[in-house]
Order: structure tokens, then C-alpha cells, then sequence
């Protein structure tokens, strides 16, 4: 039995083994038979023979072709890179945002967590894009000569996440207060909670002006914070931001912004008095607008405690609650400057804030 297994083993395919003591034949390749017995045991040289002639498993390649059925990381990269176009980066943030989404798996093994889930859930909408020191461009051609060298997925991974901060970050004018070298970049906590001043050379990182001892760099503070702060600072105004300016626009207006115990629609004459807090008389007898605007001034009151003895804010329970209430306020002040088009101007300065130290306080 020992010889009979011995043979097997040796001779591989290249023949058929027959124990007579059991009976058995192990057939592969019966292109000969050798007899497991002491009468009949082939040659030394006839076993090497076998062993170095031992035919090699037949590979159909074709059936290698068109395994995966859809593009690789690679591929998809390369793509988003040739359509890549600085006069327009949304389709190119946007772009780079799904390829997150698509290939998660590989992204959630070398990005942080809260990192990977706050981009996934933005678009290009929510950051003033390409406002920054460095040359998009070239920086692109780099990213894209050093995939086609086969960079691997780490690199890549890595590469994407860089470029999506690159693109959404917004560079002051302001010099870093402490290293004097690079130009402040506008940052945020997670859940944009508080507003921050990132150096990207020295790592120094700043609120209120104030150097800290944070060392995060933070995630790219949103349009919306961006222009709380250029409007904060007088920079540049709110209708500045969100408007051209042309003599022929209606001098009337309607400012959206939170505030608590109050309405947040504000009407202004042609002198820039408030007038009203709440819909312009042309819109009050909607009932469907008005009922849309209750239960966003309820939903913006249930968010703090005043009973007497304290008032404070208390915020939303989840990240998406919040995001669902910031949708709402954006749909409504669609409808309000889609129907007042013409008579009104209509300037959305919403700014939703969890931390009553946050950007207003800057």
C-alpha cells in the first residue's frame, strides 16, 4: 500500500496505477499501466520521466475575460480625471463622491470613518468649489499619470479623499497667525458644529481667532458657513454673495434665517425696513405654503428649552434629522423665490448651528 500511494504521487497523471492486492485503478491520463507489486515496479529514470513530463492543467483563457462586471477603481478614476474640467468641478466632485460610494468596502479600510460618511453625504451644492491656493489643474495631471503607473488601492483611495478636500476647502486672505507663511483655510468640526481656522503648513489651528491645542485639521467648513463668516467679518454681504448686483432687480426684499420665537421669513420694503416677519401678503393666503412654514417654525422652537428657569439649546437628535430640516428650509425658499420672482429679492441665509459658540460667535 505503501508503494501503491508512493506511485500516485510520483507518476501523477502520466499513468494508470492498478493495486493487485486491492483491485483498484486510479485513472487519469491511461496512456500506460503500471502494476503496483514487487514483480513490476517501473524504472528510476521512467519515474523522473513522468514527473518532468507531467502534462500541465489546460487554462481557457477566454473564460478569463470579463470577470468583473463593472469598470475597477482604476478605470473609474482614470475616467473622472479625463473629464475632469476646471471651469466646471461640480460633475468632477461629484463624480468623485460616487467612486467613494461605489467601491466603500475599500474606502472604509483606509479612510476615517467620520470622514468617509460626511463626504458621502455631500455634493457639489454644498461647497464653494475650487476657492483655493493651489493649481486644481496640475494637480489632476499628477493624480492621473501616477494611476495609470498601477499606484495600487490604498494610493488611490488615499488620492481621491485628498482631492475632494483640496476642491471643497476655502482659502482666506488672512496669513496664519502663527507660522506668517500660508494663507488660513475655513474648516469645521464634525456635524459642522463649530467653525475653525486650519494653517494647512503649520497644522495651527484656531476659533475665535484664538490660537488652540486642537490638532485635527478639521473637515471643510459648507457654503453655508463660508458665507455666515464672509457676512460676519463684512467681507462681503449676504446679497453680495448670493446675488449679482443689477439696478433693475426689484429693491424690495425677503431675507430666511433662523430665530427663535420668531418667524423665519423677514420682509423689507423698498428702504430696507423690516415690514413684516412672516409670508409677504401675496403668498399668506396659500395654505399650503403657510402650513409648510409652521411646522418648520414648530420643528425650529422644539429645538430649545424655555420653561421659566432656563433657556437652552438642545439641538437635533441625529445628523440626518438635521439634514432633513435644512432640505425643507432650502425647498421653501425655492418656492418663495420661484413665485415672487420679479417683485422680491430673495436671499437665503440660513445657518443652522448645534453649538451657540459657533460661527456667529467668531
Amino acid at each position: 500500500m505503501v508503494i501503491h500511494k508512493d506511485l500516485k504521487r510520483r507518476l501523477g497523471g502520466k499513468y494508470a496505477v492498478l493495486n493487485k492486492i486491492t483491485g483498484k485503478v486510479d485513472k487519469v491520463f491511461p496512456t500506460a499501466t503500471t502494476v503496483a507489486s514487487s514483480q513490476a515496479i517501473p524504472s528510476e529514470a521512467e519515474l523522473n520521466s513522468a514527473i518532468v513530463n507531467k502534462p500541465k492543467p489546460i487554462v481557457d483563457k477566454k473564460a478569463k475575460t470579463h470577470v468583473r462586471t463593472y469598470p475597477g477603481l482604476k478605470a473609474d478614476l482614470l475616467k473622472v480625471y479625463q473629464n475632469f474640467d476646471i471651469e466646471n468641478l461640480g460633475p468632477t466632485y461629484d463624480a468623485l463622491v460616487d467612486i467613494t460610494k461605489l467601491y466603500r468596502r475599500r474606502f472604509t479600510k483606509y479612510t476615517g470613518q467620520v470622514t468617509l460618511k460626511t463626504v458621502q453625504q455631500s455634493t457639489a451644492k454644498d461647497y464653494i468649489l475650487g476657492h483655493t491656493g493651489k493649481n486644481l489643474s496640475e494637480i489632476v495631471a499628477n493624480n492621473k499619470d501616477m494611476v495609470a503607473k498601477n499606484i495600487g488601492n490604498a494610493a488611490m483611495c488615499r488620492q481621491v479623499m485628498q482631492l475632494i478636500d483640496i476642491m471643497s476647502r476655502y482659502t482666506l486672505d488672512e496669513l496664519c497667525f502663527k507660522c506668517n507663511l500660508a494663507r488660513l483655510q475655513l474648516s469645521t468640526t464634525n456635524a459642522h458644529k463649530r467653525l475653525l481656522k486650519t494653517c494647512p503648513d503649520c497644522g495651527a489651528v484656531f476659533v475665535n481667532n484664538k490660537l488652540t491645542n486642537i490638532t485635527i485639521t478639521g473637515l471643510p467648513a459648507n457654503k453655508l458657513q463660508v458665507k455666515m463668516y464672509l457676512r460676519k467679518t463684512g467681507v462681503v454681504s449676504m446679497a453680495a454673495a448670493t446675488e449679482s448686483i443689477d439696478t433693475t432687480m426689484p429693491k424690495r426684499k425677503i431675507r430666511l434665517f433662523m430665530e427663535w420665537g420668531s418667524s423665519f421669513i423677514w420682509v423689507y420694503n423698498e428702504d430696507n425696513e423690516l415690514i413684516k416677519n412672516g409670508l409677504p401678503d401675496e403668498l399668506y393666503p396659500d395654505s399650503g405654503l403657510v402650513a409648510k412654514v409652521n411646522v418648520l417654525n414648530r420643528q425650529y422652537s422644539e429645538l430649545f428649552t424655555n420653561n421659566g428657569y432656563e433657556f437652552r439649546y438642545n439641538g437635533f437628535k441625529t445628523h440626518e434629522d438635521e439634514n432633513a430640516f435644512e432640505r425643507d428650509f432650502n425647498a421653501i425658499y425655492e418656492e418663495i423665490a420661484e413665485r415672487t420672482r420679479g417683485k422680491y429679492r430673495v436671499i437665503n441665509e440660513y445657518y443652522f448651528t448645534s453649538n451657540t459658540e459657533d460661527v456667529r460667535d467668531l
